[in-house]
């Protein structure tokens, strides 16, 4: 039946229709998805984001008590702890690395023999992991990145006995008064 109607017509003029019609079809369906799109997350976000949302909650809590273990802090610096998540977790191995170790030492009861259980990767990683929390740099063969002076735990060694060096625990304008002068006798 319906091609009974396009033999009336001619070919050109059959083809133009079929293209119109299938114009027609594209925008109708760009439509009907652009009005659609804003359900989409609605549908999709708790099903989709639930089990990535999870893995990172689990992901930054190990880095967390991996991070507390090997330090020995127990108040280690919240936005430092997240600035070094962040980069660790960019680098294609610090993933890897960090899921690793922290298998290791989480069923290590003797905190001493746990560089005895890893394996030449996971030792350069556990040393990398300390120096950059010790100096708050991250050291890497394209740059290296300063994280955070002022937390770095270089400076905890010292806390009580002098502040961080370049942060003053003086007050504001403290080297404006003049010294007192004593008189001699």
């Amino acid at each position: 039946m319906g091609t009974e109607k396009h033999q009336d017509k001619p070919l050109s003029l059959q083809a133009n229709n079929d293209a119109i019609s299938q114009d027609r079809r594209n925008v109708l369906q760009a439509v009907a998805a652009a009005l659609l799109l804003p359900l989409c997350p609605l549908y999709s976000a708790p099903v989709l984001a639930t089990p990535v949302i999870e893995a990172d909650v689990s992901a930054r809590l190990a880095f967390k008590r991996m991070s507390q273990l090997l330090t020995g802090y127990q108040d280690l610096n919240p936005e430092m702890l997240e600035q070094l998540y962040e980069v660790f977790r960019q680098e294609p191995w610090g993933m890897d690395h960090l899921k690793r170790v922290d298998d290791k030492l989480s069923g290590v009861s003797d905190q001493n023999h746990v560089l005895a259980r890893l394996d030449k990767g996971e030792h350069w990683f556990f040393g990398h992991f300390l120096t950059t929390w010790i100096t708050g740099i991250y050291y890497h063969q394209s740059g290296n990145k300063m994280i955070s002076y002022e937390h770095a735990l270089m400076h905890e060694a010292f806390h009580d006995l002098r502040p961080t060096p370049g942060m003053s625990d003086q007050a504001f304008g403290y080297w404006s008064e003049a010294p007192l002068m004593h008189e001699a006798a």
